[in-house]
């Protein structure tokens, strides 16, 4: 079997690596990480080292799109049986949907492995309303800041 791990930065990743390494010792193990990631925290451990194009950084909106595919593109070049996430997050949901794997899992932070349980287009629609949520809350915050910059206040005590 052929299993997949997106990098995360932190122990976190490492504690995915080594648990899929210890469940799964016979299986090809492929960590998609940076090409900058620190590769000797791998060295003495059965697994591939995929590069990804990107460093973490964030982008613009168009570079990103593009490099979102290339991503997508190297990822399902692996014919991944199963592929594992750190973060069950409405992004890396659609990462596993996108990646071609049979079968996708999420890591979670308190060490439970278990199947993605949202579908495609409940985390698309998931991501959807947060990206508006979070404008909405931008345009909040800029027109207090905007309006109220000019008020000035008393500062003394009578």
């Amino acid at each position: 079997m052929k299993i997949g791990l997106f990098y995360s930065y932190g122990p976190h990743f490492l504690k995915a690596v080594h648990f899929l390494v210890e469940k799964y010792p016979n299986d090809n193990i492929v960590l998609f990480i940076p090409k900058d990631f620190p590769s000797y925290y791998f060295e003495k451990l059965p697994v591939s080292l995929i590069p990804l194009p990107w460093q973490g950084q964030h982008i613009s909106i168009l570079k990103g799109i593009k490099t979102f595919l290339n991503i997508i593109k190297i990822i399902r070049s692996q014919q991944l049986d199963q592929f594992v996430v750190l973060f069950e997050s409405p992004r890396q949901i659609m990462l596993c949907k996108l990646s071609g794997a049979k079968r996708s899992f999420v890591y979670s932070i308190h060490k439970e492995y278990k199947p993605i349980s949202k579908v495609f287009f409940q985390s698309l629609i998931q991501l959807g309303i947060a990206r508006f949520k979070g404008l909405c809350l931008y345009f909040y915050i800029f027109l207090h800041v905007y309006f109220c910059k000019g008020q000035k206040k008393n500062g003394s005590h009578s």
